[in-house]
């Protein structure tokens, strides 16, 4: 009997949308630019990106269901679909870490400061700014189509809900716990610190300076019991140097099958003894898979298949506007079925629902909103 926290809608499901990525591909000559590059020697990232956004996704639609049924949100009574959403938040820092501190070798420590904001402002800013005004227009809807607030407050509250995580996001035009449509911008608050950090840590490239940085980085968070996951960072740093040092080595040990099936193994031994990403065992783990991906695995090809590397690519709508949709989706059917009482397929219908919309969402948003404003451009 299917169940909620059943494992197989999450297959299909993310065949589903795989499918109407492809489906895109071959109907857009834009998103067929964005995959052509078959020569980027971190190819894999590309398609990482998208299973990790998916992941998310289905993290957040099992809460979902959860919150309707107990009215408590917390993480789901599921290892499975607790680790998608942890461990894609753990390999989404790693990413950043190990790209910017590749960048910070490249630069011999010297990053330019304005060169870095700049560029780091063009391409997350549109994208937030346009998630933050659909969760207000989300709250609209949920307050009945009705003006709660005064202009001056409504004011006052985007301004929290523009900060990127670093201040708190209060109630939205009356309607209590507004959070909930969005509850991913924490994790910007991570990522905007640690560029913020970078040209002042990025002094550290080198071989002793930088293990004495990691190891002191490592130290702080454990010693003032700061979010574990901010490890990931390090992981993605240590990935740069090791490669900067042997890449080919690395290269020729870890594409072939045997380095494949080591992954898949770490992979099934994160999902079955653990029952959190956010531990320093688990952690290292993700780091280990990492690195295999980043030294040019793609796990048998799924990483470089041209669908998941469109769905990579919009991965950032993604994460940012699946929680909304989903929010406003399940609410408008619980007006009319009440999720509470749903069955399990019922429900993963309207999931399947919410994530066709989310892609096509997603594709419109990072093709007229996010590319746009990116430095590099495929013609």
């Amino acid at each position: 009997m299917l169940t909620i926290t059943n494992q197989i809608p999450y297959f299909v499901i993310s065949c589903l949308l795989l499918l109407i990525a492809a489906i895109l591909l071959h109907s857009s000559s834009f998103y067929q630019s964005q995959v052509s590059d078959t020569q980027d020697k971190y190819l894999s990232l590309d398609g990482l990106r998208g299973f990790l956004a998916l992941g998310v996704f289905f993290h957040h639609a099992v809460i979902f269901y959860f919150f309707y049924a107990t009215g408590i949100w917390e993480v789901p009574p599921s290892r499975f679909y607790t680790l998608l959403g942890q461990s894609a938040v753990a390999l989404f820092f790693m990413i950043t870490g190990f790209l910017f501190w590749s960048k910070a070798i490249r630069a011999k420590g010297r990053i330019n400061v304005k060169s870095l904001l700049n560029s780091r402002v063009k391409r997350l800013l549109p994208m937030y700014i346009v998630s933050v005004l659909v969760v207000f227009g989300v709250a609209y809807v949920a307050g009945g189509f009705m003006l709660r607030s005064s202009y001056p407050r409504l004011a006052m509250t985007m301004l929290h809900w523009m900060s990127f995580g670093f201040m708190d996001q209060p109630d939205i035009n009356g309607l209590g716990n507004s959070w909930l449509i969005n509850s991913v911008y924490w994790t910007l608050r991570y990522e905007w610190i640690f560029y913020l950090l970078l040209p002042l840590l990025a002094w550290a490239y080198r071989d002793i300076a930088f293990f004495v940085l990691a190891a002191l980085t490592a130290v702080l968070v454990l010693k003032y019991s700061l979010h574990i996951v901010l490890l990931c960072f390090i992981f993605g740093a240590v990935t740069a140097w090791l490669l900067d040092k042997s890449e080919q080595k690395f290269n020729r040990l870890l594409q072939g099958s045997v380095a494949t099936l080591l992954a898949s193994g770490l992979l099934m031994i994160l999902f079955w003894r653990f029952d959190t990403a956010y531990s320093i065992q688990a952690e290292l783990i993700l780091f280990g898979i990492f690195f295999i991906v980043v030294s040019g695995n793609n796990l048998f090809g799924l990483l470089t298949s041209k669908p998941a590397r469109a769905v990579g690519a919009m991965s950032y709508s993604i994460y940012l506007l699946h929680s909304p949709i989903l929010f406003l989706l399940l609410y408008m059917v619980n007006l009319a079925l009440p999720i509470k009482g749903m069955q399990a397929v019922q429900y993963w219908g309207v999931i399947a629902l919410a994530g066709t919309v989310l892609i096509l969402a997603s594709s419109v948003t990072y093709r007229f909103v996010e590319y746009p404003y990116m430095r590099r451009r495929v013609s």
